[in-house]
């Protein structure tokens, strides 16, 4: 959302270089990370911007600018094709199909929008899925809970040692309860 204090307004336009609506914003990435300040509301937490912040990254790769195509391009544009005949009233109907022709810059330089792309795959395979919530419980946690790798095989083994000892002592417990069921069974008789 744009900022309700006037100066800091005009600076957002100013660096946007037009004026928005004042139900429009501007995205995040636009943001250094020292503008954000983080509240924990519930079981997630949520990101604000600081007072007075202001955009200061410009991404240059969304800019696009139209670029004037030269020759004749009508040739390749547009083409009749005829498409049905009614032999009863001799109608020929025709069709005229034309072509928007738009090439923006990202196009034009296409080793450079290639190595973005790239990047970008690669920043988005490394993020792991956003987390809504704190971890409730012990199989809730993942590697970047902790601090170190030493930590995080030490939990894992633990887990998988715990969750052993469980499933045994559950097996233990059925067991128990049958044997239980089976000598009520036999004092009832007598």
């Amino acid at each position: 959302r744009l900022p309700k204090d006037e100066k800091t307004k005009a600076i957002w336009f100013a660096f946007i270089g037009r004026e928005l609506g004042p139900n429009s914003g501007i995205c995040s990435k636009h943001f250094k990370q020292s503008d954000f300040i983080y509240k924990i509301y519930g079981n997630g937490v949520r990101r604000f911007l600081k007072q007075g912040a202001c955009p200061s990254i410009l991404h240059v790769s969304n800019i696009r600018k139209n670029v004037e195509l030269s020759g004749n391009i009508n040739n390749g544009i547009s083409s009749r094709t005829e498409r049905d005949t009614d032999p009863e009233k001799n109608i020929i109907i025709k069709e005229e199909l034309q072509e928007c022709i738009i090439i923006d810059e990202t196009i034009i330089n296409t080793e450079n929008s290639m190595d973005i792309q790239f990047s970008r795959k690669l920043n988005n395979s490394l993020v792991t899925k956003k987390r809504f919530h704190n971890a409730r419980y012990i199989g809730d946690l993942c590697r970047e809970d902790f601090t170190s790798d030493e930590a995080w095989y030490l939990f894992k083994n633990y887990l998988t040692n715990t969750k052993t000892k469980i499933k045994s002592l559950n097996h233990k417990i059925i067991h128990l309860n049958k044997k239980i069921d089976r000598l009520q069974k036999i004092n009832h008789f007598l």
